[in-house]
């Protein structure tokens, strides 16, 4: 069984490039290749020409993971492809006025109920990968503004976790920052979000998230005082378990840090989401 759901009025939009079908959108052969693997890979659109010209990233899942289709189960009380998955998770992260990007359409295909392809597109991010900008411009920084973006970061963590949801995937180059306001403040949007947790009620769980984060801040950029200040501003008000979601932050990036390299993503920064 295949289905297609859209935004909007943005049906009508893509039937007018001869996209109709579920088949017509999975297999589309054009695009640039952001990501990939065996499981899921994301290509960069592009619709129109000169001033007309729209941008879109297309997600495609293929077989996922049995523990992601439990988990989409767990969150949802239903089996949910991927793609479903995340296009109701950028909902309800949009909803609460938590920046990330807008879908405009979803596909899935199921045998007996079970995914067996889906995809997800969203409209093109006005803003840049957190990762491109630190490795442009980090070290041309006032550090006044170095100190803004991690508190936004932190900041940004704490909402999230407000609405007891858990996001498994924060990493630096999974925020995305709008430079003309940095001036002014700091704004940053976050994306990949087909692994967010709903219902999520443990500090220690949701400390984690900024355990992979602090793991993802690497030391030729961010200092041990930058550092801290992203605990030190996560953890602010939350008197009751501060020193516990301190230490459980710092243990959960030790641990990052010996199942996984990070310098690999500092010498390949990504445009988008894989």
């Amino acid at each position: 069984m295949k289905t297609l759901l859209f935004a909007d009025s943005w049906q009508q939009y893509f039937a007018g490039f001869g996209l109709d079908s579920f088949d017509d959108f999975y297999a589309y052969p054009r695009g640039t290749k952001i990501g990939k693997n065996r499981k899921r890979n994301v290509y960069r659109l592009t619709f129109g020409q000169g001033t007309e010209q729209r941008a879109f990233y297309v997600k495609r899942f293929t077989n996922p993971h049995l523990k992601d289709i439990l988990a989409a189960r767990r969150n949802f009380g239903r089996v949910t492809s991927q793609a479903r998955a995340e296009w109701n998770n950028t909902n309800l992260l949009n909803e609460n006025g938590i920046d990330t990007y807008r879908p405009v359409c979803v596909g899935e295909q199921t045998l007996l109920g079970v995914e067996r392809k889906s995809f997800l597109i969203t409209e093109e991010l006005q803003s840049r990968c957190l990762l491109d900008f630190v490795l442009e411009k980090w070290r041309s920084l006032e550090r006044s503004h170095q100190e803004a973006v991690v508190v936004s970061m932190a900041e940004l963590a704490r909402r999230v976790h407000r609405l007891d949801i858990a996001l498994p995937d924060m990493y630096i180059w999974h925020f995305f920052i709008d430079e003309d306001r940095l001036d002014h403040d700091c704004h940053l949007a976050i994306i990949d979000l087909h692994r967010m947790r709903r219902n999520v009620k443990s500090p220690l769980r949701k400390a984690a998230d900024v355990g992979r984060l602090y793991w993802s801040l690497a030391d030729d950029y961010f200092d041990s005082d930058l550092k801290d200040l992203l605990i030190r501003t996560y953890i602010r008000g939350a008197a009751k378990h501060a020193l516990r979601v301190a230490d459980a932050i710092r243990r959960r990036a030790e641990l990052m840090k010996k199942r996984r390299i990070l310098e690999h993503h500092y010498n390949k920064p990504k445009p988008g989401s894989a």
